[in-house]
């Protein structure tokens, strides 16, 4: 009895060769059919061996399927159509699960622009490694509704509007959650991430590296807990741009690009945008127009606006500037100011004058105004240097107001007469609810 050896290739399901479905591996002739033939073969596996395969139509891929080459720069797919050139499920979602693509490229052919490299909608656990987009597709990669994917060693470059775009418009149910995508290279894209993502929750970014994009290198619209960690940035065209969102966070990330790392939309309402352990070797810095919170190598960034909590001991606020003291007393008297700035941490302000009066006759009581804040409660006025003998040292800021009210040695009230070509330096230190 003779015994027939049967080689792991032979066993149904195992790998298909593209190749034995009649793939043209030199590009010339197409191989879209030969591809769609191996993929439907019922294989979980199938082989692109080293070559550049002519692609006319978008391949649709089938649930639960492997396709792998011999590296990123060695199998390419070759779209000659302007339609994506990978989709891993047909327009309408069909419960797709389980596809990985590893070790193959995937770019356009001379003078075609595709719509979409790689096309990902309906997806649970994806896994797409060393994987390598280029040449023209006006996205690179597009995600709806991918869950628990893992995209590792990617590099997407020279796409004429987006490297990698998740989107989503209704919500959870086509949202992209609970992705991490690691070791990723962006390159003379438009842009190169895009997270428009209505509903999208905890998708992480490790060791991304964006460079020379002619716009924005990282878009967000929306998506909750959307953390990046070590995120690169050099000779982008701009900031990042945080339009929407919430629980946003850029961690231990570099930023080359001579520019401010972050800016927000003006009517941006998440307050819970944070920078943590920003390396800024161009000096651009993270912006002074950002409504988050910041913490640079040595310095910490808080909001432009606060927000102010109800937990007393929570410091919500830091702020420095400059102030402009002015008459408050009806006389509408011109005073000489020098440079006077204020220090607000919290709802403590602290506040440093440096004024001169004019030559005034005007009898109305002295009204010390143009506090940068609104005073809560009576807070001291010290005067460490005046021009005259008869001004006290201390006065009061009057509760509800911006001003303060000045004295005399003798505890009266000053008026401004008292004040004609006098010098008032000092600091006024007070509490506000701003």
């Amino acid at each position: 009895m003779s015994l027939t050896k049967v080689s792991y290739s032979m066993i149904t399901g195992a790998v298909a060769n593209v190749l034995d479905y009649g793939a043209d591996p030199t590009g010339v002739a197409s191989s879209s059919a030969a591809i769609t033939l191996a993929l439907a073969s019922g294989a979980k596996q199938v082989y692109f061996p080293q070559g550049q395969y002519r692609t006319t139509a978008t391949i649709d891929r089938p649930t639960g399927v492997r396709m792998f080459g011999d590296g990123a720069a060695f199998s390419t797919i070759v779209a000659y159509h302007n339609n994506s050139i990978i989709r891993t499920a047909p327009a309408v979602f069909s419960g797709d699960a389980y596809n990985s693509m590893e070790d193959m490229g995937v770019k356009n052919g001379a003078t075609f622009n595709s719509a979409i490299g790689i096309e990902l909608a309906n997806l649970n656990q994806p896994s797409f490694k060393r994987i390598r987009i280029e040449l023209g597709p006006l996205i690179g990669m597009r995600q709806i509704f991918v869950l628990n994917g893992e995209f590792e060693e990617i590099s997407i470059i020279d796409c004429t509007d987006v490297g990698l775009y998740l989107y989503g418009n209704t919500g959870l149910a086509a949202a992209n959650n609970r992705n991490v995508f690691q070791c990723m290279n962006m390159t003379y894209n438009a842009r190169g991430i895009v997270v428009d993502d209505t509903g999208g929750l905890n998708n992480v970014f490790n060791d991304v590296a964006i460079e020379s994009s002619t716009s924005y290198p990282v878009e967000i619209s929306n998506c909750n807990q959307l953390t990046f960690n070590g995120l690169y940035l050099e000779g982008n065209a701009q900031s990042v741009w945080c339009r929407g969102g919430d629980f946003i966070t850029f961690r231990d990330c570099f930023n080359v690009s001579a520019i401010p790392f972050i800016r927000t939309s003006p009517n941006f309402v998440s307050t819970r945008v944070y920078v943590e352990r920003l390396f800024d070797l161009s000096a651009g810095g993270v912006g002074t127009n950002g409504n988050y919170m910041g913490q640079e190598y040595g310095r910490i960034h808080f909001p432009a606006t606060a927000v102010v909590t109800t937990d007393p001991n929570t410091l919500d606020d830091y702020e420095e500037g400059t102030w402009s003291p002015a008459d408050a007393s009806g006389a509408s008297l011109v005073l000489s100011n020098g440079v006077c700035r204020y220090t607000k941490i919290g709802r403590i302000v602290t506040a440093n004058f440096n004024t001169t009066y004019p030559s005034t006759a005007n009898g109305a009581t002295v009204a010390y105004g143009g506090l940068p804040f609104i005073n809560k409660g009576f807070a001291s006025v010290n005067i460490g240097y005046t021009t005259s003998a008869t001004v006290a040292r201390t006065g009061i800021t009057d509760d509800e107001t911006t001003y303060s009210r000045l004295y005399s040695t003798s505890n009266v009230a000053l008026i401004n007469s008292d004040l004609s070509t006098v010098t008032i330096r000092g600091t006024i230190v007070y509490e506000t609810d701003v």
